[in-house]
């Protein structure tokens, strides 16, 4: 995995992260490399192809060995090859997690299932989307 903070301003990565987002908006896609500039706890990992970037993993780091996953994306051509699950490995390894946790809606509830994260609902915080909350409890 790689340091992305430094390339924030990168086409590649600010399209990685409007697959990220609900709403990709121009200005929400600046708000959220703003976040990571910003922040000494948010780190923007990326992983890269033949080098292309091909997904990236933004995590804030918690007291106690714990992580949120607060943006997580990979290009369309690589989904469905395990690319997300080898991101979130490498995070829990890289800062020794004991847990680290993900908000989701539906449509990705599943993938966070199939990796080992406990999901329960956080009922419809906006509306008509139900929102999940998911842990992975590192053993």
């Amino acid at each position: 995995m790689i340091d992305l903070k430094n390339r924030l301003d990168e086409p590649g990565v600010r399209q990685l992260l409007s697959y990220a987002v609900e709403a990709p908006a121009v200005q929400k896609i600046n708000q959220i490399v703003q976040s990571y500039i910003g922040h000494g706890d948010l780190f923007l990992f990326g992983m890269e192809l033949d080098d292309m970037l091909i997904g990236l993993i933004g995590v804030q780091l918690l007291a106690s060995n714990q992580a949120i996953i607060k943006h997580i994306s990979v290009h369309p051509g690589y989904r469905h090859r395990g690319w997300a699950s080898r991101m979130i490995n490498r995070v829990i390894e890289h800062f020794n997690l004991e847990s680290i946790s993900a908000e989701t809606d539906n449509d990705a509830v599943g993938f966070y299932k199939k990796f080992g994260f406990a999901a329960s609902s956080l009922g419809e915080k906006y509306p008509g989307v139900e929102r999940f909350l998911c842990v992975y409890r590192v053993e």
